[in-house]
């Protein structure tokens, strides 16, 4: 079995471009014969006057059977983009 879940929220401030934001979180799952896969993303980028700011996360669980699901792996990252167009 396969499962899906996202949700995408993006944000501005009228008047105040510099308040933008965009926020992504996905949650995909594979499941056979007792045992599951799952990866979660969260994702956020933000604007300041002289860059964009991204930061990620990915997680990995995984569930074999008659086990409880535990965390595989996790990472976090942090991206500083300047602006470069006037």
């Amino acid at each position: 079995m396969f499962t899906e879940y996202s949700r995408e929220t993006y944000r501005i401030q009228q008047g105040n471009p510099l308040s933008a934001s965009a926020a992504s979180a996905w949650s995909i799952a594979l499941e056979k014969d007792g045992w599951t896969a799952r990866v979660e993303t969260r994702s956020h980028l933000s604007a300041e006057a002289e860059k964009f700011v991204l930061t990620n996360t990915v997680t990995a669980y995984a569930r074999r059977p008659d086990a409880e699901e535990e965390l595989v792996a996790t990472t976090d990252w942090h991206d500083v983009i300047p602006r470069t167009s006037a």
